[in-house]
């Protein structure tokens, strides 16, 4: 049987608090650079008018080709570490962001849940 002493015990518990809350300290307070949204449901139109109201980029997911995004605009933005990636969409498109944001060298953050009833996903990538 392993014996832990109470130092390795809080080490351990810091090194891996650390390691969990990466994607939020990396974000901190930086501005996004841009928000992914899918548009066909109204609550990502609604942030997507904030963003809007605020001045940032919104990139449609109703009128856009994902992966040619990230080979266009995204990659661009993540390339440039312009700041973080702000998204609201479904699994599926929060999953393919998540891919070729590990190119760029981002990490992914999944925010809680932005309604029950919805199907929709809020991420940042930092």
């Amino acid at each position: 049987m392993m014996t832990i002493d109470r130092r390795t015990l809080l080490a351990t518990g810091v090194v891996a608090g650390l390691a969990a809350a990466a994607p939020a300290l990396a974000m901190g307070d930086r501005r996004p650079a841009l928000l992914v949204a899918d548009l066909r449901f109204d609550l990502a139109r609604q942030r997507a008018a904030v963003a809007r109201a605020d001045g940032l980029r919104v990139l449609d997911l109703a009128q856009e080709d994902l992966g040619q995004a990230w080979r266009g605009q995204l990659g661009h933005v993540a390339a440039l570490r312009e700041g973080p990636i702000h998204g609201i969409t479904l699994w599926s498109s929060q999953y393919i962001c998540e891919c070729f944001a590990r190119e760029h060298g981002l990490r992914l953050e999944v925010l809680p849940q932005v309604a029950a009833d919805s199907a929709l996903r809020e991420w940042v990538l930092a």
